[in-house]
């Protein structure tokens, strides 16, 4: 495990973004089984397989429109919200690599979300950056339930270029924005992420998603996890945040 971890933190280091193998994977089961039970009753489907139900809900719940997909998305993360918090079992699912990233005191997302995009989907993520205006200190952890590979993932610009590019396009070299967008797409990367692993990317990273030209529907939890005592960014850290695992030594100065 060691070695992993090491590996880890280098390629984290070095591209601002790693994967890792989930060390336990039975929460994640557990959320993916019940999503599963509640899409084949909600929709009358006769296949159980969560795999089969998940990638083909775009035919199964016969999804017409990008309104039905999002209200579909709506009460999927309405209903896993009464059972489950991500941030936890996002946490749960690969301690070792959170506390080799922050130590005993970490701040995480308090709220669900999850991220639904089925087939020809126009509701892929615009080239973006997370920080500012969130914390430039903070993580984001994105962990598929199911296979996400070509354009079912989403693609990241380097962390090293990253720097560069938002460095550029403060100082005016980009005219427009799709001149800028297409400097960034030159050295995007696009990262296939399998059930069973989750990807970790720095907030300072540029990243966005393409059309989903595959005939699968992506879902994927993600939350976002920073040190306790890390700057905020603009975010209300008793309305964004909250504080997910606290060491023994902050309790003491906490409660002292």
């Amino acid at each position: 495990m060691d070695r992993e971890i090491k590996s880890f933190i280098s390629s984290l280091d070095k591209q601002g973004f790693a994967i890792c193998d989930i060390e336990h994977l039975q929460g994640i089961e557990l959320i993916k089984k019940d999503l599963s039970i509640w899409l084949k009753e909600r929709y009358a489907i006769n296949n159980s397989n969560p795999d089969y139900i998940l990638n083909n809900i775009h035919l199964l719940a016969g999804l017409l429109n990008e309104s039905e997909a999002n209200d579909l998305t709506l009460e999927a993360i309405k209903y896993l919200s009464v059972k489950y918090t991500f941030d936890e079992f996002i946490y749960d699912s690969c301690p070792s690599f959170f506390l080799a990233l922050f130590g005993c005191d970490i701040h995480s997302q308090k709220h669900n979300n999850l991220v639904v995009q089925h087939p020809s989907s126009s509701r892929n993520s615009e080239l973006h950056i997370d920080a500012p205006p969130t914390s430039q200190f903070e993580v984001v952890c994105w962990l598929p339930l199911v296979d996400c590979y070509g354009s079912k993932t989403f693609y990241l610009v380097p962390i090293k270029r990253s720097i560069a590019l938002m460095k550029q396009y403060h100082e005016g070299k980009y005219p427009t924005w799709e001149k800028f967008k297409s400097a960034c797409l030159v050295d995007a990367q696009k990262v296939d992420v399998s059930y069973g692993q989750v990807l970790f990317f720095s907030s300072c990273q540029l990243h966005g998603s393409e059309k989903n030209e595959t005939n699968e529907t992506r879902w994927c939890l993600n939350a976002r996890f920073k040190s306790l005592f890390a700057p905020c960014g603009s975010h209300d850290p008793l309305v964004f945040y909250r504080a997910l695992k606290v060491g023994p030594l902050t309790k003491i100065a906490l409660y002292s």
